[in-house]
């Protein structure tokens, strides 16, 4: 049976980007398997320019009790009010530390989303929660409020809190929100002050300080961090969002989605086998006979490149991938039977000349170094190994700039078949499967990438984003 991929809501893996976690993974278009990251981000780094001579302190940082999970001076008599880190996965019958400090505090960069939990409860009566806009931050500041939900337990989702929302509060359990500070690029440096305004219906209005201490450097438009999210596109559509809108908020979270230039692909049902080309299975069909938004041509270089859209696009962008799971080929192509997995030589013939032209293409609008072909999904056996090398040999051959990913960790019994060797430029590995001596030398001595997944029974110390204890 084929290994099962983790699927988890899509506010926490928000989270877990923000907390520079890896979550990986494959599977098939948004719409099943989990998510592939690719490292760290590195745009929160230090100055480069800045000498180093050895001498700094290194020793670990002993954190207070209050450094991050504290109950709020500002809490009333009747209702305990506390705060605790965004990495924090709440549980529902949490209650207040003990620890005390007035207000909340937020680290971020310039062009920087940074979050904050603020926690109520348990308490009688209801609350209306707003935030005043900061004075000098500018006016692209964003502050968003989000609702936490709760299932079996545990914080599970957000659900954007309308303005003044009037929300009832319970004895038994705590109600939390998220509160999202989005930092402009031209913000000022430096320390800004607002209020968080609660309204309770017990009590009254409270006031608690919100201070928000802005970097001084803006980290750049297009994220390094590099991810394949499986999420459906279309499902990001609602209360009137258009394309633009959500792909805008997949990017403004350091996210790719795996179909970035949705909805339409490179898929060669499209753009070669394809009955409304000017040529089927003769020339390269971008849809210019489809409107923009239909038309991978204008899709792909807004969406790829950020042509016309936000002048970044995305970093990374799968333009095709396997039929499914056990089927890394289509059956027929262009009226030709595939035979077994390996391909006739007829059918390898079509295929190749259709790769070809695909890298072509890619290369003469600017799209080869962001574009990957998604080749296989996780071989299993010897056999499974050699079809993975057989391929990317015909790859190589037939386009031999084309980037290739397969979901496996870099693997000897691929990288050097000895029907030949061939190596992928992104490997999909399984956290736990990541086997460093080799893994890390086939990185280094041939430019390779890898991504990394988790699955939902990978025990510590591995990261497993499902596991909460």
């Amino acid at each position: 049976m084929r290994r099962r991929f983790l699927q988890t809501a899509f506010h926490f893996l928000l989270l877990l980007l923000l907390t520079s976690l890896s979550a990986c993974g494959a599977g098939s278009d948004a719409t099943s398997g989990s998510d592939a990251t690719s490292g760290r981000d590195s745009t929160n780094g230090s100055d480069s320019s800045t000498s180093y001579d050895g001498s700094v302190n290194t020793s670990p940082v002993v954190l207070a009790s209050t450094s991050f999970t504290y109950k709020l001076d500002e809490s009333s008599p009747r209702m305990p009010i506390w705060t605790t880190a965004s990495g924090h996965k709440l549980k529902a019958n949490e209650r207040s530390p003990e620890g005390t400090k007035s207000g909340l505090r937020i680290h971020a960069a310039k062009g920087e989303f940074e979050p904050i939990q603020l926690v109520f409860g348990p308490a009688s009566g209801n609350i209306r929660l707003s935030v005043t806009a900061f004075p000098n931050l500018g006016a692209a500041q964003r502050i968003e409020i989000f609702r936490v939900g709760f299932d079996g337990g545990y914080a599970e989702r957000l659900t954007p809190s309308a303005p003044a929302e009037k929300v009832d509060l319970s004895t038994t359990a705590t109600v939390a929100y998220w509160i999202r500070v989005f930092v402009p690029p031209d913000a000022p440096a430096g320390e800004h002050t607002t209020e968080v305004i609660v309204d309770y219906s017990v009590d009254g209005r409270i006031t608690i300080p919100l201070s928000l201490t802005v970097f001084d450097f803006t980290i750049p438009k297009l994220p390094t961090f590099k991810t394949q999210m499986n999420i459906d596109v279309s499902a990001l559509l609602v209360n009137g969002r258009t394309v633009d809108d959500a792909k805008t908020m997949l990017l403004e979270q350091r996210l790719t989605p795996k179909s970035v230039t949705w909805p339409s692909g490179f898929n060669p049902s499209i753009t070669w086998d394809n009955s409304d080309s000017s040529d089927p299975c003769g020339v390269l069909w971008d849809e210019p006979d489809e409107p923009q938004e239909y038309s991978i041509g204008w899709l792909a270089k807004r969406y790829i490149l950020g042509q016309g859209w936000n002048d970044a696009g995305f970093p990374s962008a799968m333009i095709f991938q396997f039929v499914d799971n056990s089927t890394p080929r289509p059956a027929t192509f262009c009226g030709i039977n595939r035979g077994d997995h390996y391909g006739t030589p007829s059918y390898n013939a079509e295929w190749s000349e259709f790769l070809g032209a695909l890298e072509q293409y890619l290369q003469t609008n600017g799209l080869a170094e962001r574009a990957y072909y998604y080749v296989q999904n996780e071989p299993q056996n010897a056999e499974d190994y050699k079809l993975a090398a057989h391929l990317c040999r015909l790859t190589k051959l037939a386009a031999p700039s084309l980037r290739i990913a397969i979901s496996e960790e870099p693997k000897k019994e691929i990288a050097e078949h000895p029907d030949g060797p061939c190596g992928y430029d992104i490997w999909i590995a399984h956290i736990r499967a990541y086997q460093q001596g080799y893994a890390w030398k086939r990185q280094q001595d041939h430019g390779e990438e890898v991504w990394f997944y988790s699955l939902d029974q990978d025990p510590e110390p591995y990261f497993n984003p499902t596991r909460v204890d």
